[in-house]
């Protein structure tokens, strides 16, 4: 039997396509996916932008419990998928178990992290994704 990387005290397994968070919930866990693929998205346009697309052994939506708390984008499954809830005491305490000045520095990656998610738009020249310009325009 293989040990969990976290306890192990909800676990749920979706459907395909079951929306399991969405941008500006609150988030009050992270995900590790055990079984299935996940893709991360942010709605623009009534257009659907995937940002990731993740599989078996990968973490998500740990952003919010390191950032503001709200989640910055939305979380779907795309296929079958078994997911163990990794609470923000669990994460919390995983981080406290690490280096001297990890914490400080997760904490600067989420915050650019999520700076850079609030930038990212569909193009309507080309129907590709764009960084917005930060320089503010006249």
């Amino acid at each position: 039997m293989s040990k969990e990387p976290f306890a192990v005290l909800d676990r749920r397994v979706y459907p395909p396509g079951r929306v399991l968070y969405q941008k500006d919930d609150l988030g009050a866990s992270a995900l590790f996916l055990k079984r299935g693929t996940v893709e991360i998205f942010k709605t623009e346009n009534d257009r659907d932008i995937v940002i990731a697309r993740l599989g078996p052994g990968e973490l998500f939506g740990e952003m919010a419990l390191l950032g503001s708390g709200r989640r910055s984008t939305s979380a779907r499954t795309t296929s079958e998928c078994e997911c163990i809830f990794v609470s923000a005491r669990d994460l919390e305490q995983l981080i406290a178990n690490a280096e001297p000045g990890i914490e400080a520095l997760l904490r600067v990656l989420v915050q650019r992290l999520s700076d850079l998610n609030g930038r990212i738009e569909d193009c309507p020249e080309t129907g590709k994704l764009r960084i917005k310009d930060l320089t503010p325009s006249n």
